[in-house]
This record gives C-alpha cells, structure tokens and sequence, in this order.
C-alpha cells in the first residue's frame, strides 16, 4: 500500500489505484485564489473521468464549479477535545 502525501505545495497527486478505481486525484486548494486556478490544474479533467475518484481538501475555493454529485466529509476537533467526522451526500 502507498503512503498518501498531502499535496498542499503541489496542489494534485495523483495515485494509480488497481482493481478499484483508475486513479485517485487528491486536490489541497488552499493555495489556490478561486476556481480559474483550479481549473487551470486539470480540475474539470479530473472530475469528467468517471473512472477515478477525486478528493478535495478546501472545496469551497472552487465556488460554482463544485459537483453537484457529491460526498461531503468534515472533521472536527469538538470543545471538549473529542474528534468527530461528519459525512454527508448530495446528488446520489
């Protein structure tokens, strides 16, 4: 199994994932200004092939151009300390 990087300076890895998907994209946008720049990364690439699974870090940074068919994950460190995650889904 690879060890997944955070691609925070590079704004994409990519992962060949066999017998599951084609490829994971995985997308930090907090360096990003707005959705030109993700655009101008491959980002409408990534989510038009339907064979991959893309995973975004900052999704808000894409205004408009966020898929409507989507799995929103949020992780959150709660008052007392306590982690929690919450998913949600849109579209399916």
């Amino acid at each position: 199994m690879s060890r997944l990087l955070s691609p925070t300076f590079i704004i994409v890895r990519r992962y060949r994932i066999p017998k599951h998907f084609e490829y994971l994209y995985h997308l930090d946008l907090y360096r990003i200004k707005g959705p030109e720049d993700a655009l101008a990364v491959g980002f409408s690439d990534m989510l038009a092939a339907t064979d991959s699974l893309v995973v975004i870090e900052w999704p808000e940074r894409l205004g408009g151009l966020l898929p409507e068919k989507r799995i929103g994950i949020q992780f959150l460190v709660l008052p007392n300390g306590d982690h929690e995650i919450r998913a949600t889904s849109r579209g399916y």
